[in-house]
């Protein structure tokens, strides 16, 4: 495969994962509920969707945020290479959080990269899952959970030897940990006015 071939190839793979990550099931399964994700915090995600329709739906919906994080991820790595995947799994992410389905809005990303994590770094997305269900166990917060997780991997991403050439892991690692971030500004600033007054 010539250069240019391979980054059709991957140009393609990255354009499918968007699109998967794009699809919204919060959005999907409010509307066969009949319910309003502008209820809650009006975030079309799977925290919100359990404030309005109950922790059940909740969990579906999260775990089908996973899983369009995980599947075109892991597909990318075993039809052709980790740096695909990376790149697949970063697009799924991005079409998570500003889905063209919804005039690029969308979810704060958290499950979206677990799912991709998972796929390519699966015991690292299992101490991520540690460390978040401890700090929701400690502090009921997910958002703040959701921070922590993604405080550890850039940590990680940054600091810990990766098996990469030209440490693309390294890279992609803390951009998608500064995604998630960027994603919670509103609470990170929230938090920070409650401890100011």
């Amino acid at each position: 495969m010539t250069m240019p071939e391979l980054w059709i190839m991957v140009a393609v793979a990255a354009a499918l994962g968007f699109f998967v990550g794009s699809i919204n099931p919060a959005t999907i399964v409010a509307r066969t509920r009949h319910a309003d994700l502008r209820q809650g915090s009006g975030n079309p995600g799977a925290t919100n969707v359990g404030r309005v329709l109950g922790l059940r739906w909740g969990v579906v919906v999260g775990l089908l945020d996973v899983l369009k994080g995980f599947v075109p991820t892991f597909l990318a790595l075993l039809l052709y290479d980790r740096f695909t995947a990376y790149v697949v799994g970063l697009a799924a992410v991005l079409g998570h959080v500003l889905s063209p389905f919804l005039r690029g809005r969308g979810g704060k990303g958290v499950a979206t990269s677990l799912g991709a994590i998972l796929a390519v770094f699966p015991w690292f997305a299992l101490g991520m899952v540690m460390v978040f269900g401890l700090m929701l166990w400690r502090t009921r917060w997910v958002a703040g959970s959701s921070l922590a997780a993604a405080g550890l991997l850039g940590l990680y991403a940054g600091l810990a030897p990766l098996p990469d050439p030209v440490a693309a892991g390294r890279v992609w690692g803390i951009c998608i940990a500064l995604l998630v971030i960027v994603r919670h500004q509103d609470n990170i600033r929230g938090w920070v006015r409650t401890r100011l007054t």
